[in-house]
């Protein structure tokens, strides 16, 4: 079963911030789609929850510089 979640991210400062976000999740085991709009440091993430988990997700986002909030 696909999960859908938005979460907010601390310590973004430009638009490139959100594509490494993008980037980043986008290659984890699990992710199905990532979107992140810097303007509102929101991001939205379609993922599989056998196989990652928000936690993941948040820890992947901290390990390149940034706080992730679901």
């Amino acid at each position: 079963m696909i999960m859908e979640s938005a979460f907010r991210i601390a310590g973004m400062h430009c638009t490139s911030c959100s594509k490494l976000v993008e980037m980043t999740l986008r290659d984890m085991k699990g992710v199905e789609s990532i979107s992140v709009d810097y303007e509102a440091a929101e991001g939205h993430v379609r993922f599989d929850p056998e196989l990652i988990s928000t936690d993941d997700i948040a820890s992947a986002v901290k390990g390149i510089g940034y706080e992730a909030d679901f």
